[in-house]
């Protein structure tokens, strides 16, 4: 039986062009789609990170990130306001501070209490007199609050935009005659930052305060220890010629 192609010459010519043609067509729909996932893989890729950086830094409030900072920044809060002692300066302190210590002859120890508002006053002229190139950043106020389980650094930092806030929590503890600290959280902003991070940025920032008080004691004394109460701490420590 003679089979009959129903089909011309030409015409199949023309179906196989057209689906060649098709086939390429579908060739560049599945590069152009290959091309376009990977163009979004890659704009993750980057974007992701590059938005959380961004975010990160505009919660601090020490840097404008357009929109961002609006929305993010949020300053933190200390546990209470201390307010200076107005008019009275670090030598001023000393002296009152010095009429307070107590003598144990049994022990050959000494306790010199300090109140948070004591501190914060000679915090204040510290950072007030220091150049500003020795500071991590400007400051506009400090503060200390002490509390049973912790002691809190307070401060606020002029930025073009906005005042920045940093809150740093710690446990002072005393090793080989010096004041050192175990940071509990550091707060810049509305970031609150990693322990290890916040331990580097407490041996910038916080160590400030620490350093001070060792060299204070150290004119006196060795440090032998530290206590806490709410509003008060009392350094104990050994007292030159005794």
């Amino acid at each position: 039986m003679t089979r009959i192609d129903p089909f011309s010459p030409e015409q199949r010519e023309a179906i196989k062009t057209e689906i060649k043609q098709e086939m390429r067509h579908e060739e560049r729909r599945k590069r152009t789609v290959r091309l376009v996932t990977g163009l979004l893989i890659a704009f993750v890729v980057i974007a992701v990170p590059v938005l959380f950086v961004s975010a990160q830094l505009a919660k601090t409030g020490f840097f404008d990130v357009p929109v961002l900072s609006a929305w993010l920044y949020k300053p933190t809060a200390p546990t209470r306001t201390v307010i200076p002692l107005y008019g009275s300066k670090p030598d001023d302190i000393y002296r009152v501070v010095g009429t307070k210590i107590s003598y144990d002859p049994a022990t050959s120890l000494a306790k010199l209490p300090m109140t948070e508002a004591e501190i914060t006053t000679i915090a204040q002229h510290g950072v007030t007199a220091a150049p500003p190139e020795s500071l991590p950043f400007p400051i506009k106020t400090m503060q200390v609050a002490i509390d049973p389980g912790s002691v809190e650094i307070y401060v606020v930092s002029p930025q073009k935009k906005r005042d920045a806030t940093v809150r740093v929590r710690f446990r002072p503890q005393v090793k080989d005659g010096s004041l050192k600290a175990s940071v509990q959280e550091i707060a810049v902003g509305s970031l609150i930052v990693p322990n290890k991070v916040g331990e580097l940025l407490f041996s910038i920032f916080g160590a400030f305060v620490t350093d001070s008080v060792s060299k204070s004691i150290g004119q006196v004394g060795t440090l032998s220890g530290i206590e806490l109460e709410q509003g008060i701490v009392r350094f104990v420590f050994y007292p030159k010629n005794r």
